[in-house]
């Protein structure tokens, strides 16, 4: 029987992370030092071109930002996005979606 994989990293939702940080009125070099990465990859990751971070720095960045955890999350349900972009469901509805650009 395969044992279950350990989760090592979070896709992370770069611009909803950045929008939270700039709200709470931190630098992106002060979020860095304070979650002990590098402000440069802390960078990549807010404008979207690194998505996943380990989970000890997601932890850090939901901790020193005061979130939940499913704020910054690229896919917090867990549930299968399309490749060409996200399935959005409209509220009340089960079956059909909608496609965002």
């Amino acid at each position: 029987m395969a044992r279950p994989r350990a989760v090592t990293a979070v896709a992370i939702n770069g611009p909803a992370l950045r929008a939270i940080r700039e709200r709470s009125g931190i630098s992106c070099s002060a979020l860095a030092r304070e979650v002990g990465a590098d402000v440069s990859f802390l960078a990549r990751v807010e404008r979207g071109e690194k998505r996943g971070v380990r989970m000890e720095t997601f932890e850090r960045l939901c901790f020193h930002l005061e979130i939940d955890p499913r704020a910054i999350m690229e896919n917090p349900f867990g549930t299968r996005l399309a490749r060409s972009g996200p399935t959005v469901v409209p509220c009340g509805s089960s079956t059909s979606s909608t496609r965002v650009a």
